[in-house]
Order: structure tokens, then sequence, then C-alpha cells
């Protein structure tokens, strides 16, 4: 396994933390007092979305970009 790979699939990985809270504060939304455009849900959404995106660029190689 190549060092980039190895580094995607932790990224991959390290994405399900935000999700958790993304899920979390989703499931909340009420309760917390936050609408779905507070920077609270935006912040984890991008977060996940990066560390996703950037992990799976790395697993399977630069060749798909």
């Amino acid at each position: 396994m190549l060092q980039t790979e190895i580094w995607g699939l932790t990224l991959i990985v390290l994405s399900i933390i935000p999700l958790v809270f993304l899920v979390y504060t989703i499931k909340h939304l009420e309760r917390l007092g936050i609408t779905i455009q507070h920077p609270r849900v935006i912040v984890e959404l991008l977060i996940f979305i990066s560390l996703l995106g950037i992990g799976l660029i790395l697993w399977f190689g630069l060749s798909i970009v």
C-alpha cells in the first residue's frame, strides 16, 4: 500500500467524526435552538466533505482528478 493510500484511508476514517457530530446536530436542532443554516452545521458539513473528498482522492490516486 502506498503512502498516499494510507493517508487517504486515514482521512476517510477520520471523516466519520464530524459526520457523527453533524448527525447529532441535525437530529437535535430544536433542542439546541439552532437552524440548519447555523454556522455549526455548515462547518461540520464542510469538514466532513473536505476530509472525505481529500481522502478519496488520495486513496484512489490523483488519476481521478
